[in-house]
């Protein structure tokens, strides 16, 4: 169940501490078995990783998000719920800030999924500060949404947003640094007219998606 994006956490976590994430009933039901979120670490001081699990399990003994000192690092999760919460463990030398975005939750009746070969998409150049459409071909009758790989390369230090038609989300799907090739993944509603939109905050960029399957 695809879900507007919705921030439920945006703190600094001391270096080894652990941070329970509450997910608010309007966004997340009570019954919802999992959530699909991005976690990125922001300008972290040192390097570590970021590891989620559901409050009550065992904490696992690898990462979710590996991070580098100096580097804005994010990445997709698919994190199990318990009690409408889950837990967040800043595994590194030192504090960070760490952002949590809710893009979905799994649980109950929903769309079915269908792996496809992947197929690659380029869009079009994105100018710092704007939003273009690109055409995902191949859509199955009936389909609502896509899972993609978004590559992206920018010019500078930006923030980019993925979705599918009206408002953009007040939230990020891709924290990329400059010059070098940053990848996520996304489950992303497909437009009436069959596109998605792709948003660059602060810097011009180059981006492609690989669709590796459909939601219907």
């Amino acid at each position: 169940h695809l879900v507007t994006g919705t921030r439920v956490l945006d703190v600094t976590v001391a270096a080894g501490a652990t941070r329970t994430v509450t997910l608010p009933t309007a966004t997340v039901p009570a019954g919802a078995a999992a959530v699909l979120a991005n976690l990125a670490a922001v300008t972290p001081a040192g390097s570590g990783d970021v590891r989620v699990w559901p409050t009550g399990g065992s904490r696992p003994g690898v990462a979710n998000l590996l991070y580098k000192a100096g580097v804005t690092g994010s990445d997709r999760v698919v994190v199990g719920v318990s009690g409408g919460s889950f837990q967040l463990l800043n595994n590194g030398p030192a504090a960070v800030r760490i952002a949590v975005d809710v893009t979905g939750w799994y649980g109950g009746t929903g769309a079915r999924f269908t792996a496809v070969t992947p197929a690659r998409v380029s869009a079009p150049a994105i100018a710092a500060g704007a939003t273009v459409a690109v055409p995902v071909a191949g859509r199955p009758a009936g389909a609502t949404a896509v899972l993609v790989s978004l590559s992206a390369r920018p010019s500078a230090r930006t923030w980019m947003a993925a979705w599918g038609s009206g408002a953009r989300p007040p939230t990020a799907d891709l924290h990329a640094e400059a010059g070098a090739w940053q990848t996520t993944t996304a489950v992303l509603p497909v437009g009436a007219d069959g596109t998605v939109r792709l948003y660059s905050a602060n810097a011009a960029a180059t981006a492609v998606l690989d669709v590796i399957g459909w939601y219907r």
